[in-house]
């Protein structure tokens, strides 16, 4: 079972995280997240000004290579 820098498996973090929840997920910045959900990379719900990321999809992206500026982390 995969786990988090803090030690935390993945199976820890609940069904929908918030932005902070995945960029310790993702070991990225939380500015980052929000960018990359503003850009439509990052599979995301909003519920008003609040981001939600559903735990499967974001697993589902990580496993179908990540998109940067149209690159997947497979092709870059």
């Amino acid at each position: 079972m995969p786990t988090t820098q803090d030690g935390k498996h993945l199976s820890d973090y609940p069904d929908i995280l918030t932005a902070p929840q995945a960029a310790k997920l993702l070991q990225m910045s939380q500015s980052q997240v929000y960018a990359y959900c503003a850009q439509g990379a990052i599979p995301h719900v909003r519920v008003g000004r609040l981001v939600r990321i559903p735990k499967q999809l974001l697993i589902k992206w990580m496993e179908e290579g990540w998109v940067d500026n149209g690159e997947t982390s497979e092709t870059a």
